[in-house]
């Protein structure tokens, strides 16, 4: 973080902790790239990583030095479509270094904690089309639930709250995005597959959404931690903070947000442990350190 603040002060620009968090993420990338010799990768890797530095660094010079008056908007937001451009890039990245995958150890910690019983298969007791449709669609409205919030305290002029919000929740992405390096899974549709005893089927949209989600010609490792969890409970404690009067409307979202998870077999239950302590961790410790560094 010094070390982004200080090369934006040297060019005469100041970032945000959005944009040197993106900035440490894009040079993260590259050096998996490196430290991997993906020369198959490298260059288009390369090139999109240091566009995405420019951004960081030519959108601030414009928002403070006469861009109009779109470029201040622009600003707070530039840094949406990172994220699944991220994401993308981290998937293949993962799935050309090869690691081991972790399911097997996260497959005994399930049991461990399920009387030796894996929970995707203990929820087939519940499992019928009607559920599984619905939360097949809430799983697919997850990058809505933290933007609806971000986007409801910028309509409101609450700068201070929307800094606060959408710096936490790229955090969170952030985050998970480094842990399927860390514990690369590729989750219970496709390890307990052969376990499972009833197919999930829906109504009319969960086929197509499902095959939508599927974006990858190869199993992705995505599992550890959750992503879809660890963001919906930093959107949920921010929502509790900073827009309470909607907070019933985002517990029930987030919530079965995060059973679908489990319930649509994407995730083990220990991804969702290790997704809900580190959004409080998150939540804890970045509101403090923020405090003392947005206006």
């Amino acid at each position: 973080p010094k070390a982004a603040m200080t090369i934006g002060r040297q060019s005469g620009i100041i970032l945000e902790p959005v944009e040197w968090l993106t900035f440490l993420m894009a040079i993260f990338l590259s050096l998996q790239v490196a430290f991997h010799g993906l020369i198959a990768l490298a260059v288009a890797a390369f090139l999109l990583n240091l566009g995405i530095i420019a951004l960081v660094f030519v959108v601030p010079r414009l928002a403070t030095g006469g861009g109009g008056g779109w470029a201040k908007p622009f600003r707070d937001w530039y840094l949406l479509p990172v994220i699944p451009v991220f994401y993308l890039e981290i998937c293949h990245l993962v799935y050309l270094i090869n690691p081991p995958d972790a399911d097997q150890l996260l497959i005994r910690l399930d049991r461990l904690a399920f009387a030796g019983r894996d929970p995707t298969v203990l929820l087939e007791a519940v499992t019928f089309p009607h559920l599984t449709e619905v939360l097949q669609i809430v799983y697919g409205s997850f990058y809505f639930l933290p933007f609806s919030l971000c986007l409801a305290l910028y309509l409101r002029g609450e700068r201070g709250a929307f800094k606060t919000a959408s710096t936490l929740i790229l955090f969170g992405f952030y985050l998970s995005f480094i842990g399927y390096f860390l514990v690369p899974a590729i989750g219970p549709r496709h390890t307990l597959n052969d376990l499972q005893n009833l197919p999930l089927s829906g109504l009319w949209t969960f086929e197509a959404l499902r095959g939508l989600l599927d974006v990858f010609p190869f199993p992705p490792r995505d599992c550890f931690p959750s992503g879809h969890t660890l963001v919906s409970v930093l959107t949920l404690s921010l929502a509790y903070r900073y827009h309470r009067r909607r907070f019933g409307l985002y517990l029930g979202w987030s919530s079965l947000l995060i059973f679908s998870t489990v319930y649509l077999r994407y995730h083990y239950v220990a991804d969702v442990i290790a997704a809900v302590a580190l959004a409080t961790l998150i939540y804890l410790t970045g509101l403090r350190w923020l405090r003392r560094r947005l206006n």
